[in-house]
């Protein structure tokens, strides 16, 4: 874009599986409020308010979350299933999982304060697509080509933020 702002969209396919989803897990709570309402056990209503709460989850995903990431040229913002962004000013950026073959990558930055565990936003590059999570992760080396590579998966990235919080307490 002529204003540097690069955005990165939830990718079609997804999006369309996204109202899949929603219609199924309606129908599905319909189905079963309506065995439960017709002498079912109360087990129909429990099933029947799990399948309508995951239709709303997933309408509000849909609704809320108008992009995955945007870079601009002075942070990198992501946002998460119910579209709260976060934004990390390009200088505190220190280290990153994305990796386009992955489903998930995580972004650090510096702790918000002195003695704090650092900060991360979770990227969800399957929402954005491969072609989509490979620009990403080409925009983001050419903007911090010396940004820290750590072990993929968010479990890894959980623990390697829970180490860095005890490096720092001097545990």
């Amino acid at each position: 874009m002529d204003d540097g702002v690069q955005i990165f969209p939830i990718a079609p396919r997804r999006r369309a599986a996204m109202m899949f989803n929603i219609v199924a897990y309606s129908v599905a709570a319909g189905m079963a409020l309506w065995l439960w309402q017709d002498g079912g056990s109360v087990g129909w209503a429990f099933f029947g308010a799990l399948c309508a709460s995951g239709a709303i989850f997933t309408a509000v995903s849909l609704l809320r979350r108008r992009w995955v990431a945007r870079m601009t040229p002075d942070a990198v913002e992501v946002t998460g299933n119910l579209g709260k962004v976060q934004s990390f000013a390009w200088e505190d950026l220190i280290a990153h999982t994305i990796d386009p073959a992955n489903r998930v990558g995580v972004l650090f930055a510096v702790p918000a304060q002195v003695g704090k565990a650092e900060r991360f936003g979770i990227v969800s590059l399957r929402v954005m697509g491969a072609d989509a999570a490979a620009r990403f992760h080409a925009a983001l080396m050419a903007r911090r080509p010396g940004l820290e590579k750590r072990l993929g998966g968010i479990e890894a990235a959980m623990g390697q933020a829970r180490v860095a919080a005890t490096e720092q307490k001097g545990i």
